[in-house]
């Protein structure tokens, strides 16, 4: 990360072609490690080791793992209409 920021900060000053490309090789190397690290996080819960002793406390975080990944987080957003935010879902349809 350290470096990539660093590489970043070279590009952005020199806007040299070799610069560019050494931080986005730097910039998918990251995103490469984090998806990586982020799937054995997950796996680790999903799927819990043999030797974990407190097999309760694994199936607790397992489930509060996909419960958190089940709620739905949509919401209707606010409509803006000559410059006024309205938010009222029956102005939305009735005027619509």
């Amino acid at each position: 990360m350290k470096k990539r920021n660093r590489l970043h900060k070279h590009m952005k000053k020199s806007q040299d072609k070799q610069h560019q490309r050494n931080y986005k090789n730097r910039k998918h190397l990251v995103q490469k490690k984090f998806r990586q690290a982020n799937l054995t996080y997950i796996d680790d819960i999903v799927t819990p080791q043999p030797t974990d002793h407190n097999i309760h406390n694994s199936q607790k975080r397992k489930w509060a793992f996909i419960n958190y990944k089940k709620k739905d987080n949509q919401t209707i957003t606010g409509l803006k209409e000559h410059g006024q935010l309205h938010s009222d879902l029956k102005f939305v349809v009735l005027e619509g």
